[in-house]
């Protein structure tokens, strides 16, 4: 429960906040399409009307601001801003207005420049992911818009596989104000992974120990621009909104986040980070069969999700165990974890286990994952069909459980221990198939072999700090 200076506390701060949005530093009168207006300069951002309409303003708050051009050979001075579309897609619309003072521009810059958006940024890019369209993304989408808001950059291209890594685990990113990646959920995992090695070390932390709480990121805001095959993650950082575009202009707004990652953890070591799944069982297999088919292209995605369908699952058995996310007193997080519960039976029947390391949250307006929370969803699918499984990863906010699939809210951590033979001659194709599956995981969409029947997913909550914004419930 609240206490009284509590709400006191949070009601002197909403008003403060109110105070901000309401205080005008500068006012003016101009023209929009020859019509005569009113533009106030505030605090809080901008704000147009004609004279007598106030009620009908135009407001824009200064994180939206991109720039504001002086005219050249024309009278009018263009306004650029950031549109926020109803599905959080973001455009660049503008306005044109005549007869504004210099003083008036002046001081438009002047609240751009201190509204929090970064000023050089640190750039990443894959030219070999997806299509091969990283370098172009950038140079078409993304650079332009960077020197129209005054962003300096410094761009690397990756030459080599786990060449992001390297560059996160030994670059000093303490002059820049932001990371960027262009390329698809891989290269961010591999950027990620390099960055944790380093503030782990740095610290002194062992992080190959599954108990431990790693030490959270001390590095500037990432943005993610998509250019691979799979980009999930940036739909979610984005509360759904998609393409280059809006993550670029997601970047220049600086609104920021800390996201939540799992870490993976086989044979006592840290396997690898994660930010947008962990999957075992069905998945693996159909990354497998992708692999093999890369002459395909995007289609073999749908060849090998139908091929799948055709020819019936590969059950395995499991043990299944999990710690579920304990709040504080007060409702804060707290450090200590429950006691190992066992998913019943102790053996899984099944053929498909994944998480997301994002929360699910269930409102009376909508369903969604928040990439920003402080637990996850765990699911394991048994006797469901393959396309209830297929669907409820792919949606998993708007579909709701099938029969047969488990599906664990409020976890912290999990564990999975394989009940796999030792075989070392299989007996037949089939078998040496099935052995060979047996050791496959899906990390954020990379096929990775483990080298144990065991590993164990724990989320690490506000790791990592993101450019962003968040899901209104």
């Amino acid at each position: 429960m609240e206490s009284k200076s509590e709400n006191i506390s949070q009601t002197n701060k909403e008003t403060v906040n109110q105070n901000l949005e309401e205080t005008v530093i500068f006012t003016e009168a101009v023209k929009i399409k020859g019509k005569e207006n009113i533009l106030t300069v505030g605090l809080a951002g901008l704000k147009v009307f004609q004279k007598s309409k106030e009620a009908s303003a135009i407001t824009f708050k200064w994180p939206d601001v991109l720039c504001i051009q002086p005219p050249q050979k024309c009278s009018e001075t263009v306004l650029q801003y950031i549109h926020h579309k109803a599905n959080n897609t973001l455009l660049i619309k503008t306005l044109q207005i005549q007869e504004i003072s210099e003083q008036c521009v002046h001081l438009i810059n002047q609240q751009i420049a201190a509204s929090g958006r970064p000023k050089k940024l640190f750039v990443v890019i894959n030219p070999f992911g997806g299509a091969g369209k990283g370098l172009q993304i950038y140079h078409e989408e993304a650079e332009p818009l960077f020197k129209v808001a005054g962003i300096e950059t410094t761009v690397i291209v990756t030459e080599r596989s786990k060449h992001a890594t390297q560059i996160g685990e030994s670059t000093d990113f303490s002059h820049y104000d932001g990371i960027v990646v262009v390329g698809g959920d891989g290269l961010y995992q591999e950027l990620l992974h390099g960055l944790t090695l380093q503030e782990q070390k740095k610290s002194g932390i062992n992080y190959d120990n599954p108990d431990t709480d790693l030490v959270k990121l001390n590095v500037p805001p990432i943005g993610i621009i998509p250019a691979g095959t799979g980009n999930g993650t940036t739909k979610y950082y984005n509360a759904g909104g998609f393409g280059a575009k809006t993550s670029v202009l997601n970047i220049i707004r600086g609104e920021q986040h800390r996201a939540s990652v799992f870490g993976v953890y086989c044979n006592n070591k840290l396997f690898s980070i994660s930010h947008l799944f962990v999957a075992y069982g069905m998945c693996g297999d159909l990354m497998k069969w992708a692999e093999e088919l890369r002459w395909m292209k995007k289609w073999r995605y749908y060849y090998v999700i139908l091929g799948q369908f055709l020819s019936g699952k590969r059950y395995f058995e499991a043990e299944v165990q999990y710690r579920p996310f304990v709040a504080g007193s007060g409702g804060g997080v707290s450090s200590s974890l429950s006691d190992w519960i066992n998913l019943e039976p102790a053996v899984q029947h099944c053929y498909s286990i994944y998480a997301f390391p994002y929360e699910f949250v269930d409102t009376e307006n909508k369903k969604y994952l928040d990439p920003f929370g402080q637990c996850c969803q765990l699911v394991v699918s048994s006797g469901c069909s393959q396309l209830s499984t297929v669907k409820s990863m792919v949606a998993v906010s708007k579909t709701s459980s099938p029969g047969n699939m488990e599906v664990v809210n409020n976890v912290k951590e999990f564990k999975v221990r394989l009940q796999r033979e030792n075989a070392t001659n299989p007996r037949t194709e089939r078998e040496a198939k099935n052995m060979e599956l047996e050791k496959l995981i899906i990390i954020d969409g990379e096929l990775l072999s483990l080298d144990s029947k065991e590993f164990s997913v724990r989320l690490q909550t506000s790791f990592v700090p993101v450019f962003g914004t968040a899901s209104d419930a």
